[in-house]
């Protein structure tokens, strides 16, 4: 890493962290917490879930109201009134960021698109799948110029493919490579692409499938 490469913490207390049992945070109790985020210079703030409740809404919104200095993240699904709730949450935010993504594991795809309107097959339901997360992303930078794509459970989809993390082949990789090639030509130089989130992945099989050559 060179010397001037910078390290972006990015803090997902308010998000995810709200997550661990027994654990809920009120929209006050979100700002307060949001303000002590910012005495540390965090970069980046995943404030919460503002299509999750009105309640969650209004501390996102509440924080990218006050808070200056780091990046107020929304989060969202690959659901466009998810997007537009983020929208409008982040709105007097001075530096927002949109985190949307979608599930890539068979786990997911099978549960949350067993609806044959999302195909009648899993290659029919994959292909779906590319579609619905670059229009979420091309939602996303309709309402902010910044960003963040996940791919939900992705560790687990390239375990089920029992091969090495570093020598990744199949559909599952293959629908990971189009997300990475299209979602990474709509997002632009302010945009990031997450290849993790339920489990984890060696960081060097990560920059190996992030940084492959896109295929011609």
């Amino acid at each position: 890493m060179k010397a001037t490469a910078k390290v972006a913490v990015f803090d997902t207390t308010l998000r995810d962290g709200e997550q661990a049992a027994g654990t809920r945070l009120g929209s006050r109790d979100k700002i307060r917490l949001a303000r002590q985020l910012a005495r540390l210079k965090v970069d980046i703030i995943e404030a919460g879930f503002p299509a999750s409740s009105p309640e969650d809404f209004d501390a996102v919104r509440k924080i990218a109201q006050e808070i200056k200095g780091p990046t107020i993240c929304a989060l969202s699904r690959a659901v466009a009134a998810d997007i537009e709730s983020c929208g409008k949450a982040l709105a007097k935010a001075a530096r927002p960021r949109i985190h949307t993504g979608i599930g890539v594991s068979d786990i997911h795809i099978m549960g949350k698109f067993r609806d044959e309107r999302y195909g009648k097959t899993l290659e029919g339901k994959r292909a779906k799948l590319v579609a619905l997360a670059v229009d979420a992303v091309k939602r996303a930078r309709n309402c902010v110029g910044d960003v963040q794509f996940y791919a939900e459970d992705a560790g687990r989809a390239l375990q089920q493919l029992a091969l090495p993390l570093c020598d990744l082949v199949g559909m599952h990789i293959e629908l990971l490579r189009q997300l990475k090639h299209r979602l990474l030509a709509l997002q632009g130089r302010q945009s990031h692409l997450r290849l993790e989130s339920t489990r984890v992945i060696p960081p060097r099989s990560s920059a190996h499938l992030i940084s492959s050559p896109r295929p011609s």
